[in-house]
């Protein structure tokens, strides 16, 4: 054994590990203080002593793990000065990292729990169509003359009348949920963080109009946009007089919109104080590109930012450790990105299972699971190595 083993390399890895772990209080253990006392006699004595060399290095080597002679060898020591300053730098941006990326989560659900509500409550006006009620209510006042005596149809009207005016109400309150829904940024700017957390509060409605216009409401006491509209000729509304060229089938068309236009605008908001249910319906319009942000939240961008939270969190703990190697920025780096990767995969996952808008509790199970990808990520690419190890075993046996 003393041929193959050298004994002066033993000596200097045995001195390097052993004094590591009394530095760190590693050495607690009885026998193995006997095997390294038997070991300095042999040295001191004379005897090449390389048995006991080797069964004291071994049994020093368990003790101090999870750092290697490799990394004492390869200047990776947590003890030594260099490294503390190096540590302190890297607690100093990890740190900052954690904040950050807590913050873009933070930012992020609270986002997503916006448009969540913005897309519950336009689907369930849109479920409720009432475009169509509007349509049924009107020819109701139209051709049944509710109104003339008391009777079944009267009781009707009022009912359909009070519902319809309940919708336009629910219409105009959802309007600045999906415009904060639909004008929410994906990432946070600069600008809106300033106007949403220092009272720098934007016009919403403003830029939205500028972006893409949306018919107003006509405004209390202003002009009326159905005057000279809504008069009567032959029993029916005043078609416009360019409708005169049209052909009849087309002339009854536009009297029956114009009827719509006419019944909502002069019945149900007489006092002009009323959004048109035909332009409150256009928040309905916001639905596309809601689902589209929500649809990048859940797959993409929570999923990463919690894989890379929980990596951040584990460096954290690497390195303010003294039983851990000292590592380059680098390679923390490195590991932050793989947790974020890790925390994409198992994303994707949850998203496939939870078909439709996620709620609450069905979000919590994926994201949590991304956080704890990213923080013990060795673990996930152990099972996948078994697992591609023990397909690759099988596909060899059968070629065999």
């Amino acid at each position: 054994m003393t041929d193959i083993l050298n004994r002066g390399a033993l000596v200097d890895d045995l001195k390097l590990a052993t004094e590591y772990a009394a530095r760190v209080g590693l050495l607690q253990d009885e026998k193995l203080l006997e095997r390294l006392q038997r070991a300095e006699q042999d040295l001191q004595g004379g005897d090449t002593g390389v048995h006991q060399l080797a069964v004291a290095l071994n049994d020093v080597v368990r003790c101090i793990a999870p750092i290697t002679l490799a990394d004492l060898r390869f200047g990776r020591d947590p003890l030594s000065s260099r490294n503390q300053r190096k540590a302190r730098m890297q607690q100093l941006w990890l740190t900052l990292l954690a904040l950050f990326t807590l913050g873009l989560v933070g930012y992020f659900m609270q986002s997503l729990r916006i448009e969540q509500d913005a897309i519950k409550t336009l689907v369930q006006i849109q479920e409720l169509n009432p475009q169509q009620k509007l349509t049924a209510l009107r020819r109701l006042a139209q051709f049944e003359h509710p109104l003339e005596q008391p009777s079944a149809a009267q009781e009707m009207y009022h009912q359909r009348a009070h519902e319809l005016k309940q919708i336009n109400s629910r219409l105009l309150l959802s309007y600045n949920g999906a415009l904060a829904a639909a004008m929410t940024p994906l990432f946070p700017t600069p600008r809106f963080l300033l106007e949403k957390y220092l009272g720098f509060a934007p016009d919403l409605r403003a830029e939205a109009v500028a972006a893409d216009p949306v018919p107003e409401p006509p405004a209390r006491g202003g002009a009326d946009p159905g005057e000279g509209l809504c008069a009567e000729e032959g029993g029916g509304v005043k078609l416009p007089a360019a409708a005169a060229r049209y052909p009849a089938w087309m002339r009854s068309i536009v009297g029956d919109n114009l009827s719509e236009f006419c019944f909502q605008l002069k019945v149900l908001a007489p006092d002009g104080d009323g959004a048109l249910l035909n332009d409150a319906l256009a928040p309905l319009a916001f639905l596309p590109e809601i689902r589209h942000k929500i649809a990048l939240r859940l797959e993409w961008f929570l999923p990463f930012f919690y894989g890379v939270l929980g990596s951040v969190i584990f460096a954290l703990r690497n390195v303010s450790s003294v039983r851990t190697p000292s590592v380059d920025s680098l390679p923390v780096l490195m590991r932050i990105a793989l947790g974020g990767v890790a925390g994409i995969v198992i994303g994707w996952f949850g998203t496939m299972a939870v078909p439709g808008d996620a709620g609450e509790r069905s979000l919590s199970i994926p994201l949590a699971l991304a956080f704890l990808t990213g923080y013990g990520i060795e673990l996930l690419f152990s099972v996948l190595d078994k697992l591609i190890l023990g397909v690759s075993a099988v596909s060899w046996g059968k070629k065999a």
